[in-house]
């Protein structure tokens, strides 16, 4: 698989920005950076000088994930966009992706950086699972299919409980609440 790149020609400090994101993805890719998906976008926000966010603003209990502070903390800013395809950059995020505990809320347990935005509104995501930094992908306009003519449009972000449960509800699409929006280029959603 081609890892996705930037368009070389472009000199605006936004485009600058994305190839130095794009470039420091891809430098981490099929590595173990950090103990989990967090740990891994704390190094890759470290690397570019604290784009994200300060580690000193996370409001980071024990009762609650790294990813949920990330999340907390962009929504309290009001960055994050549900309506909005991401930019190349932004931060994902995902909800329950973990074992069912013993809360009966809802709580972010899952986080990555957007790569790319494919023509078909795949979105490219690098993050880190299972010990290694890979690339997933989502697809909003197609949220219950895996793959349409050979090319994956969603990943499994978690692992299907049982036979009986439909494929498509363990697609990443399923786990979504939003984005974390860090430049100010936006694309809408249809």
């Amino acid at each position: 698989m081609k890892t996705p790149t930037i368009d070389s020609d472009r000199n605006s400090s936004y485009y600058q920005n994305e190839t130095k994101i794009v470039n420091t993805l891809n430098s981490h890719i099929n590595k173990t950076t950090g103990k989990d998906c967090s740990d891994f976008v704390s190094i890759v926000n470290q690397e570019l000088n604290n784009i994200y966010f300060d580690e000193k603003e996370l409001n980071f209990k024990v009762t609650t994930t790294k990813s949920e502070a990330i999340y907390n903390l962009y929504e309290k800013q009001g960055k994050i966009s549900t309506q909005d395809l991401p930019s190349i950059g932004d931060l994902i995020f995902f909800r329950d992706t973990v074992k069912a505990s013993k809360k009966s809320n809802s709580q972010i347990t899952h986080i990555g950086i957007v790569q790319n935005i494919n023509n078909d509104n795949t979105i490219i995501f690098v993050h880190q699972l299972n010990g290694k930094v890979t690339q997933g992908y989502i697809n909003l306009d197609n949220m219950d299919s895996h793959n349409i003519d050979g090319k994956i449009v969603n990943s499994f972000i978690v692992r299907c409980p049982t036979k009986s449960t439909p494929n498509h509800k363990c697609l990443s699409s399923n786990f979504l609440p939003g984005f974390g929006k860090v430049n100010s280029k936006e694309g809408s959603r249809e």
